[in-house]
């Protein structure tokens, strides 16, 4: 089960401490810059024994298993809009549609907690797009009507 897709194994550099928007004014602190996004997964186990109980995945013999199960990909299919055009995942990853609007970044063969990451940020890295608050807000618009 992957609940997250990213996770900082160590603090990464703080390059300045509030950042500007397009009109000028200094917002919040920003907590990080960073141009590469790296991938750390947490497995059960050594969360477990560091007392903490929040984790990623559970390992099988060492390794992650594919999610077993039906072919779900239809359900990926039915909300491609918000996948950008021509982005194809690596034959060792799929996307799992799980509940709502909760989706996983999966493995799709057997392969090792360290070989799923590299996966994972080979694949972030070369197709992400950075981009402030401004230009999400704008982007993505949404609706807090209920």
């Amino acid at each position: 089960m992957a609940t997250r897709v990213l996770s900082f194994s160590r603090p990464l550099p703080i390059l300045s401490r509030t950042f500007v928007t397009a009109s000028g004014k200094p917002k919040r602190p920003l907590l990080g810059r960073y141009s590469e996004v790296p991938v750390n997964l947490r497995d059960y186990e050594t969360q477990v024994k560091q007392k903490r109980f929040s984790f990623d995945l559970k390992l099988k013999d060492g390794m992650v298993l594919p999610a077993q199960g039906e072919n779900l990909w239809w359900e990926v299919v039915r909300n491609f809009a918000v996948i950008p055009q021509g982005v194809r995942l690596p034959p060792s990853l799929t996307i799992l549609h799980e509940h709502s609007d909760h989706y996983s970044l999966q493995c799709t063969r057997p392969m090792t907690l360290e070989e799923l990451n590299q996966e994972c940020t080979d694949f972030i890295n070369a197709y992400s797009k950075t981009m402030d608050k401004e230009q999400f807000d704008k982007e993505y618009p949404f609706d807090l009507d209920f």
